[in-house]
C-alpha cells in the first residue's frame, strides 16, 4: 500500500483490525505504520480451537515490534461483539497508552446472486463490515478524544462505490461503510479526528482469492482464468500487492 516516511507518527498509538494473514492489507499496513514511527495494536478474531493460530499471529506482531523498534501487541478480538470491542481497545490503552489511529480493515466477502442469498448471509456481511466498524469506530474514538484528536481510515473497496454480480451482500456492506465515513467526517472533524475511506481494487490477498473463485464458479472458468478477467478491468491490467509494486 502506500509508504509512509519513517518517523512521521512517532509518539501515535494504532490499531489495524483483520491483520492475521501475511498476505492481508492489515498486516502490511500495520508494517507500514510502524515504519512511520507508531506504536501498534494489530488484532483478529480467534477461538478456543485457534490456539496455534494465535501464536503464529503473536509471532507476526513480534516481527514488526523487531523489525522496526517499535511496540507491537496482538489482540483476540470479535470485532461484532461490542464487549470484546471494549476490553480489547481498554488493553490497547493499558499497554501502549492511548489510540490515536484506527484503521477498520477487518471484513468479510462471499458470493451469492442477490435472489439467492439468505438474510443469514446478508447479516453476516453487515455484521462484520459494517457493524464491526461501527463498535470499533465508537469505542476508539472515546479515547481519541482524550489525546486531543485521530485518524480514522475505514476500507471500503471498489465495492463501495460500485458494483459487481454475485457479491451484492458485500457491495450492500461496503456502500454503507462509504456512508458511514462521509457522516463521521463531517460529525467529528471539528474535534480534530480525521475520517477517510479506502477503496482498494484488486489486491492479491487471500480475499482476492476467494472472489477470483466466485468469478471462476459464476463464469465456470478456471480461477486462473477468473484472476485475468478481475485484473483486465483495472488500468494497469493487474492487480497490486498489499506491501507495494515498486
Amino acid at each position: 500500500m502506500v509508504t509512509i516516511m519513517s518517523n512521521t507518527l512517532k509518539n501515535k498509538i494504532a490499531l489495524v483490525t483483520g491483520a492475521r494473514s501475511p498476505r492481508g492489507i492489515g498486516y502490511a499496513s500495520a508494517r507500514q505504520l510502524a515504519k512511520a514511527g507508531a506504536d501498534v495494536a494489530i488484532a483478529d478474531i480467534f477461538n478456543s480451537a485457534d490456539a496455534d493460530s494465535f501464536t503464529e499471529f503473536h509471532a507476526l506482531g513480534k516481527s514488526i515490534a523487531e523489525e522496526f523498534g517499535v511496540r507491537c501487541i496482538t489482540i483476540s478480538m470479535d470485532i461484532t461483539d461490542r464487549l470484546q470491542v471494549e476490553q480489547g481497545i481498554a488493553n490497547i490503552v493499558t499497554k501502549l497508552g492511548g489510540l490515536d489511529i484506527l484503521f477498520n480493515n477487518a471484513g468479510i466477502c462471499f458470493g451469492e446472486l442477490f435472489m439467492d442469498m439468505s438474510l443469514e448471509q446478508l447479516n453476516k456481511a453487515w455484521n462484520i463490515n459494517v457493524v464491526g466498524a461501527f463498535h470499533t469506530t465508537q469505542v476508539a474514538v472515546k479515547e481519541m478524544l482524550k489525546r486531543g484528536g485521530g485518524s480514522i481510515i475505514n476500507n471500503a473497496s471498489v465495492a463501495g462505490i460500485g458494483c459487481e454480480s454475485h457479491i451484492s451482500a458485500y457491495s450492500m456492506s461496503k456502500h454503507a461503510v462509504v456512508a458511514m465515513t462521509k457522516t463521521l467526517a463531517i460529525e467529528l472533524g471539528e474535534q480534530n479526528i480525521r475520517v477517510n475511506a479506502v477503496c482498494p481494487g484488486m489486491v492479491l490477498t487471500e480475499m482476492c482469492d476467494v472472489e477470483c473463485g466466485i468469478i471462476a464458479d459464476a463464469e465456470s472458468i478456471t480461477v486462473e482464468a477468473a484472476h485475468d478477467l478481475l485484473a483486465s478491468r483495472n488500468a494497469l491490467k493487474r492487480g497490486c500487492k498489499p506491501h507495494g509494486n515498486w
